[in-house]
């Protein structure tokens, strides 16, 4: 039972993988849309810069840079925290 067990997990491990790269940009889709809404009514504010100047300067501007968990997560209730960095979906 313990290696079939095993088998599914291996099986499985690309979707679970590939379900959490997917949530994790549609986060990030939804804290670039609050980025605009909080700062619209700051003049020279571009989401995703620094009054309009790249975060990174030496990065591509096509590269996705990750960003840190408190990061990610600002904003965000404390449960929300919880359930989706301590715990997330795929693992309960």
């Amino acid at each position: 039972m313990r290696i079939e067990q095993a088998e599914h997990y291996i099986a499985m491990a690309p979707f679970l993988y590939s379900e959490q790269d997917r949530k994790f940009l549609k986060v990030l889709k939804r804290n670039r849309i609050d980025e605009e809404y909080i700062m619209k009514g700051v003049p020279g504010w571009t989401p995703g810069t620094f009054f309009g100047e790249p975060i990174y300067k030496t990065a591509p501007p096509n590269l996705l840079q990750t960003p840190f968990v408190n990061e990610f997560m600002m904003g965000r209730p404390r449960t929300e925290w919880t359930s989706k960095v301590v715990v997330p979906d795929w693992y309960k």
